[in-house]
């Protein structure tokens, strides 16, 4: 859970594997 949200406000870092919020 920590890690997703992590991709969302870093989504320029790192490639999410769902792209949940990215999307």
């Amino acid at each position: 859970p920590l890690l997703r949200d992590y991709w969302v406000y870093e989504g320029s870092l790192t490639i999410p594997p769902c792209s949940e919020g990215v999307t």
